[in-house]
Formats: C-alpha cells, sequence, structure tokens
C-alpha cells in the first residue's frame, strides 16, 4: 500500500493491515481517522478533556502494543469504540477506588490527630489537676482526695479522719471551690471532668 494512502479512502482492514506493516504510518493513520470521534466520544462520558485525551491516547498505545494479537470481527471502528467504553469504565473504577481510598487515610488520619489531641489534652488537664490538689489545705486536701480519687463514702471519711461528716462535706464543697479557682476555669463541669480524668490515671 502507499505510504500516502489517504486515510479516508483506506478501508478499516487496510488500516491494520497497514499498521502491521508499517506502524508508525498505520498508526498515524488510524490516529487522524479515528482521534477526533474518540476524543468527542471519552469526553461526553469523563466531562473532562484532559482525562478523556488520556484514556484516548491510552487506547492508541494499547492498539499500537498490540497490533499483532489483533483479531477483529466487527471492524476496527467498532473495537475502538467498545475498548474505549471499556477504558472510561475502567477509569471511573480506578477513580473511585482513589478517592475512597482518600478519604479512608483521611478519615484515619483525622481520627488519628483527634485521638493524640486529646490524649495531650488529658495529660495537660491531669497535670493542672494534680498541681491544683498540692494547693489545697492539707485537711482540705486529704478529705477531697479521699472522696474524689478514691471514691471513699463521707461516712467513712469521717471514721477514718475522726471529724463529723459535715465537716467532710464543707471540706469538699471548699475543695471544689478552690480546684475551680486553681484551674483558672469558672466551669464546674471542667473540674469535674480533671477530676474523673485524675482518678482514673491514678488507678
Amino acid at each position: 500500500m502507499n505510504k500516502n494512502t489517504n486515510y479516508t479512502e483506506t478501508t478499516d482492514a487496510d488500516l491494520l493491515n497497514l499498521l502491521r506493516e508499517n506502524p508508525e504510518v498505520g498508526i498515524t493513520m488510524v490516529y487522524n481517522r479515528y482521534w477526533k470521534v474518540l476524543l468527542d466520544a471519552a469526553f461526553k462520558r469523563l466531562k473532562d478533556e484532559q482525562e478523556a485525551k488520556e484514556v484516548v491516547q491510552e487506547l492508541f498505545i494499547a492498539l499500537y502494543t498490540r497490533r499483532n494479537e489483533l483479531v477483529l470481527t466487527s471492524g476496527l471502528e467498532a473495537y475502538l469504540g467498545n475498548a474505549l467504553k471499556y477504558r472510561v469504565l475502567n477509569h471511573f473504577r480506578h477513580q473511585t477506588t482513589r478517592e475512597r481510598y482518600a478519604q479512608i487515610i483521611s478519615t484515619q488520619s483525622q481520627t488519628y490527630i483527634a485521638e493524640v489531641d486529646q490524649r495531650i489534652e488529658d495529660a495537660e488537664l491531669a497535670i493542672r489537676l494534680k498541681s491544683a490538689t498540692e494547693k489545697l489545705p492539707p485537711k482540705c486536701r486529704e478529705v477531697f482526695l479521699l472522696s474524689k480519687i478514691e471514691r471513699v463514702t463521707n461516712a467513712k471519711i469521717a471514721e477514718k479522719l475522726g471529724i463529723s461528716v459535715s465537716t467532710v462535706e464543707k471540706h469538699i464543697s471548699r475543695g471544689m471551690i478552690l480546684m475551680r479557682k486553681h484551674l483558672g476555669d469558672n466551669d464546674s463541669y471542667l473540674t469535674i471532668i480533671a477530676i474523673l480524668l485524675f482518678a482514673s490515671s491514678n488507678k
């Protein structure tokens, strides 16, 4: 076949033979005949010009690489059309997999960072609590720690220390007020959370 044969006048069978006999000329003629058609079809499905170009380029590379293995039963045009559909679907599958993987990694990273941040906050809060308890008056601190950390009942604290239950309650109440003051926060909820964290860390 003449090297300068017009690609618009060449049959698909001749194009395939030319692709095998003279690959450079053959692939150029196939490209000239089908590039625009395939690109338009790919763009309609992908809605992205760059992705469409990449898919069609990969299709032509595969055609060139497998030129000696191809056995066409429905013509080159039909083969390219079906091959394009497969590559577009494969592109969507890979894209979905990448997005899912990225989402999983992102979620895991965010969870890990949140857990680390929370542990740091818990540790800092426990340190603040320990420092605050050390500033309590001796008897108040003793009662407070027995009640809030060791979970001893008021009656048993009173019996152990030889004081009345009402005195125990006053020490506890005063301890909570001083703890909020020493922690530098007026929110009693924060104080309670800090106490619970400190208690669990000392078990």
